[in-house]
Formats: structure tokens, sequence, C-alpha cells
């Protein structure tokens, strides 16, 4: 397993936090004053809006997008566990963010709403509301002239996260390989690759030139294997806006709003 933390570092999803407490001690009043946060579950057609294809965990009950608004910022996050919450900045940053259990992942997709609208507020992310309808096809075909322009054609591609629209628009060019933590999902082809279990994930990442991460890694705890690889690396997607804004990660994100 490649993972540049060395022991004792904390983990990504502190080093976020430590980054947003900082921001906000510097700002006046942020955490003094009573901002609310907002955070509700949103159903898939208000998320992503209405769509032709229903093949997104979303629309399989897979995972939720949480929406927070904090001030004149919007940020949205995806989490398998989504919960409402309704609470300060200060309570946020003192939410329980380590650990497997459902409080543990619900928290973190509060969490992370949460930085995404603070970042969006103060100017230091962009992106952080997920792109609708026939965006999530374009954005798709973004990310391939995205690679077509800055990599060879051989290169070699581990996609971290079943994206159906990203492995329709990959596949047919690029040798590409696809991990997935959902059963339902490995074992199955999408547009002809086979979907593999979280299992040969070491063995993906050792193959290829290029890994392509969802940001939902952040979320759903397991973004630590995924820092310091051999291969480039770029996460996708709005969960990750705010920490990739302030921990400086390569993100790929072209239709967000």
């Amino acid at each position: 397993m490649h993972n540049n933390n060395q022991e004792g570092n904390p983990s990504i999803i502190e080093q976020v936090r430590d980054a947003v407490r900082h921001m906000a001690e510097a700002e006046p009043g942020l955490l003094n004053t009573p901002l609310q946060i907002k955070i509700r579950k949103l159903p898939p057609e208000v998320a992503i809006g209405v769509n032709t294809d229903k093949d997104y965990p979303i629309y399989k009950g897979k995972e939720g997008i949480l929406e927070a608004q904090f001030l004149t910022g919007k940020g949205q996050a995806f989490s398998p566990a989504p919960v409402d919450f309704d609470g300060e900045l200060r309570d946020v940053l003192a939410l329980e963010l380590n650990g497997s259990d459902e409080a543990a992942v619900s928290n973190r997709g509060v969490f992370l709403a949460a930085v995404n609208a603070l970042c969006a507020h103060l100017g230091i992310a962009e992106k952080t509301v997920h792109c609708k309808d026939e965006n999530l096809r374009e954005c798709a075909k973004d990310l391939v002239a995205k690679i077509h322009a800055e990599y060879p054609t051989d290169t070699r591609i581990a996609l971290i996260g079943c994206q159906p629209r990203m492995i329709e628009m990959l596949a047919p060019s690029y040798n590409l390989r696809v991990i997935d933590l959902d059963p339902e999902n490995i074992g199955k082809p999408f547009s002809g690759v086979v979907i593999e279990g979280e299992d040969r994930t070491d063995e993906a990442l050792e193959w290829c030139d290029l890994a392509l991460i969802t940001g939902s890694t952040l979320a759903n705890g397991t973004i630590d294997r995924f820092i310091g690889l051999k291969c480039k690396a770029v996460f996708f997607g709005i969960t990750i806006a705010g920490a990739a804004a302030l921990l400086n990660l390569p993100r790929f994100c072209a239709r967000g709003q």
C-alpha cells in the first residue's frame, strides 16, 4: 500500500480540520458569531438534475448529496450516510470525524459540505456545487480532452470509484481499470470494463500511470491510502473541493457551480 503519511502525522481529514480552524480563527467573528450552517439531504433530481442515465450511485440509494449554506457560500458533498444538520461552525469543527462507524461517516459528510460552503464564501474554492443535467456527460468529455492534452495516448488509467460517464468516455481511448466499493458493481461490465473490488486497489495503483480518484474517498475515510502514490493522482468531484484547495491536492471538476 502506498501511503506517504508518516506514522504519527495527522490524517487528511484532520489536516483539513486544522486548516479550517486556523482559517476561521483568522477571520474575525466566524467562530464566535452565531452563524448557522443548515445542511439538508438532496433528492437525486435536485442534486444532479433530471438525467436519462439512472446508473449513478445516488439513484441507487447508495449515497446522498448534502448541501450547506454558510453566509454567501454554498457547498455540497456526497455522503454514504447523509444526515441533516443545523449548527454553528464551531459545532462542525468539534464533530468526531475518525472511524468507520456510521456516526463518524455521517459527520464527515456534514463537515465536508460545511467546509465547501465556507471555502466558497471566502473565495478559496470554486465549483463547490454539483453540475446538473447534461453537464454530467459534458464533464466526462472535458476530462478526456484534458487527459488527451496532458498525457500520452498509451497512458494506463486507474479510476477509483465507478463513475459511469467517465468510464464511458475513457474506455474507448485508454487502457482503463476501475475499482469500486459497491458489491453490486463488482464483476459487472461498464462500457466493456469489468469493475474490480477494493482488494485489487494496490495492484491497480502499481499498474497505472494516472489514478483518477473520487473525492468521496474523503467522506468514506479511505483517502489516506491515495496520498503519496508513485503514479500521477488527480481527485475529482465536489466533495473534495474545499479540502483540495486547503491542502493543495490536484483536483478535476469541469462543470461544477
